[in-house]
C-alpha cells in the first residue's frame, strides 16, 4: 500500500501533538508521572532535556519542523494554496491580485 508523504506528514504532527498533550499534563499537575504507563513514563523520561520545561521546548521545536515540512511540501506541489502577488504603484498604493 503506498501512503501519500503529506499523510506521514501529518501523522508525524498528531503523534507529537499527543506526546505533547501527555507532557502538559504532567507539568500542570494534573496527572503523576509515576502514575502513568510504563511506555509513556519511558516515552517522556527519554526525551532530550533534563527538566520537563526542557523536554517540552524540544518537542515544541519537533512540532515546528513537521508542520514545516507538511507547509513546504503543500507550497512546492501548489495544493490548496493561492499565491499573492504585490505590486506598489508609485503613488504608494499597494494593489493585491490573487491567482
Amino acid at each position: 500500500m503506498t501512503v501519500h508523504p503529506q499523510s506521514t506528514g501529518l501523522q508525524y504532527v498528531v503523534e507529537t501533538v499527543e506526546v505533547m498533550k501527555q507532557l502538559l499534563r504532567v507539568m500542570q499537575g494534573s496527572v503523576d508521572l509515576d502514575t502513568m504507563s510504563k511506555e509513556a513514563r519511558d516515552m517522556i523520561e527519554s526525551m532530550r532535556g533534563e527538566k520537563l520545561e526542557m523536554k517540552l521546548d524540544t518537542l515544541w521545536k519537533e512540532l515546528q519542523a513537521h508542520i514545516d515540512h507538511v507547509l513546504d511540501r503543500d507550497m512546492k506541489s501548489g495544493t490548496n494554496l493561492k499565491v499573492c502577488r504585490a505590486e506598489i504603484s508609485s503613488d504608494s498604493v499597494l494593489n493585491v491580485n490573487f491567482t
